[in-house]
Formats: C-alpha cells, structure tokens, sequence
C-alpha cells in the first residue's frame, strides 16, 4: 500500500466513524462535513471520474430544524445556514446505526446516504452512496464492512472493506481490501554515486 492510498482509506474511516457519531451528535458540523464527503473519498478510491464538489454546508444550532423524534432518532429538515441543506434522520436501533441523509444544493447538486452499521466495536454494514452533478449526472457506490476495527490513526488493523461503483462515464470499478496490510512506506530513492571528474595525479 502506497502513503497516497493510505490516507484515502483514513480519510475513509473517518467518514464512517462520523456517520455512526451523529447519533450522539446530529448537530456536528465535522462530522456532517465528513459524511458528505464520504462518496468524494470512495469515488477517488475506486478511480472513477471526480465526484461532484457540494457547495458549502454549514450546521445550525436551530432546535426548530433538528427535531428530536421517538426511540432517540434525529429527523433533519433543510437543516443548514448555507448553501447546501440537508433532509433524512439518523437512528440508532438494537446496537445499529441507521441513517438516510440527502445534502442537496441549488440546481441538481446531492449527495445522498443510505445505510446502517454497528453503532460501536468492529464495523460492521453496508451504505449505498450517490452523487449528482449540476447537469444531474449520477455517480453510484456501494460499501460493504466487515468486522473493520480502526487503529488510532484511521488506517484499518482488521477485517474487509469492498466497494464497487460506477460514474457518469459508464466506468465501474470494484476494490475489495482486507486488513491488516503492511504499514505504508515510502519508497527510497537511491542516488546515483557520481564519478569524480578530476584525473588523479601521476606520478
């Protein structure tokens, strides 16, 4: 695994601890950012053609707008101050996370996702993620989690991690990792020894 790879796949996690968090925090604007971010970071890992970068979204502390529903879910409501709002609700049930969140801007502009995992321990689940452009050209994934356990750092120690998508290009693409993997390194150039251009002296 190269250094560049490496921090796609934290980057990735990062996005996957944000969606199981909102079920304590509905209201953090990391990791609302991150969860919108989440389909950029698989559309780069499966090389597929630049996701669609949203408009900025901004949390509010509006207790009108994030209404707090029965069994402890969360319900958003063109929650956000700026220009992109976000619709869907969060709700953790029997020891899982459920979530249906649509970041929707001006024009055609959305980033959808759908889904649940465990709502702690080795990640376990499944998200489908869509995207859409200003002309509303469709990016698909889905992502599949395995008994992932994070280290400290973001980069999985344990389990699978798959995920499969195309992009408005008709190009699909399917990655399929499993943890552990050796620590990224960075490849060492070797410098090339130069000859001395004075002649030694004769004698």
């Amino acid at each position: 695994m190269t250094p560049e790879q490496a921090d796609v796949i934290r980057k990735l996690s990062h996005s996957l601890v944000a969606i199981r968090s909102l079920s304590e925090e509905p209201r953090s604007n990391q990791a609302l950012d991150r969860v919108i971010d989440t389909g950029k970071i698989s559309a780069r890992l499966l090389g597929l053609a630049a996701f669609p970068a949203m408009p900025r979204f901004v949390a509010r502390a509006d207790e009108t707008v994030v209404r707090d529903r029965s069994y402890g879910s969360w319900e958003y409501r063109k929650y956000g101050a700026f220009q992109t709002r976000l619709d869907g609700r969060v709700r953790p049930v029997a020891g899982h996370v459920h979530c249906d969140l649509a970041f929707v801007a001006r024009g055609h502009s959305k980033v959808v996702v759908r889904g649940s995992m465990t709502s702690s321990g080795p990640m376990d689940g499944t998200l489908a993620l869509e995207g859409y452009d200003a002309w509303g050209r469709p990016w698909k994934m889905a992502l599949q989690m395995s008994g992932l356990l994070l280290r400290d750092d973001g980069l999985p120690s344990g389990g699978t991690l798959s995920l499969n998508g195309t992009d408005p290009a008709n190009r699909s693409s399917v990655v399929c990792l499993k943890f552990p993997v050796a620590d990224p390194v960075n490849p060492v150039v070797q410098k090339e020894k130069r000859r001395p251009t004075h002649r030694g002296r004769r004698y």
